[in-house]
């Protein structure tokens, strides 16, 4: 039976792309699918951490989070070996600390998601970014699996959809699944919650289920795929 945990990271050079909301996001959903969830914050603002003790302070349950802010990480995971999916919340910036963090979270990864807001100041803010993950896909021969995840959206945009050519031209998939601006977003996280705790009928829990089905589905082919 393979034990080893599932890596996620979410990662993005560039800041206020909702990198923390899409990882407690994740890590929410899978808690309630009844998996063990370890989320690893790498950001010395610590956005989830303080989620955690605001969730902790509300009696909400919550997955593990904690803080590492090392570019050993991927060298330490091995201590977190009793959990089914281990999600890393990444520091932003380009300076040399965080590229050496960023690349070690990269090392570490199964999967990585790229969370990016529709405009082009954000796909040039990630340019960093995609050449890391490329870098390590080379040397690997095509790991870890690495998708774009549209967030922040608005329906039926020009610029969603120029935004979205682009990023299919960087050789990079994008994810089907897109989160949309909603205001009900950062409420929930701001009281130690997700989406996941919003009314069946909200979109943007919908949404949110279906992204946790299509990252499942990467993962089942992955390992169909290794079987094979």
């Amino acid at each position: 039976m393979d034990t080893k945990p599932k890596i996620i990271t979410v990662t993005n050079q560039k800041g206020g792309c909702g990198k923390s909301t899409i990882s407690l996001t994740l890590a929410d959903g899978l808690l309630r699918k009844g998996h063990r969830v370890l989320v690893i914050d790498t950001d010395t603002q610590n956005s989830s951490v303080d989620w955690a003790a605001t969730a902790t302070l509300h009696d909400c349950n919550r997955p593990d989070v904690i803080s590492i802010s090392r570019p050993s990480i991927d060298a330490e995971l091995s201590q977190y070996q009793d959990y089914d999916y281990i999600v890393i919340d990444s520091i932003s910036g380009i300076q040399g600390f965080s590229i050496q963090l960023v690349a070690s979270i990269i090392k570490s990864a199964d999967l990585v998601l790229i969370p990016i807001i529709p405009a082009p100041v954000d796909i040039w803010g990630t340019i960093k970014t995609i050449e890391m993950v490329k870098q390590r896909r080379a040397h690997t021969g095509g790991s870890p699996e690495t998708y774009f995840l549209m967030n922040r959206t608005r329906p039926n945009t020009i610029l969603k959809s120029a935004v979205k050519d682009a990023l299919d031209g960087s050789g990079l998939p994008v994810l089907q699944t897109e989160i949309s601006q909603a205001e009900i977003i950062p409420k929930l996280i701001g009281e130690g919650k997700t989406i996941f705790s919003a009314p069946d009928s909200n979109k943007n829990k919908q949404r949110a289920i279906a992204l946790l089905d299509e990252i499942e589905e990467i993962f089942k082919y992955e390992r169909n795929n290794c079987i094979a």
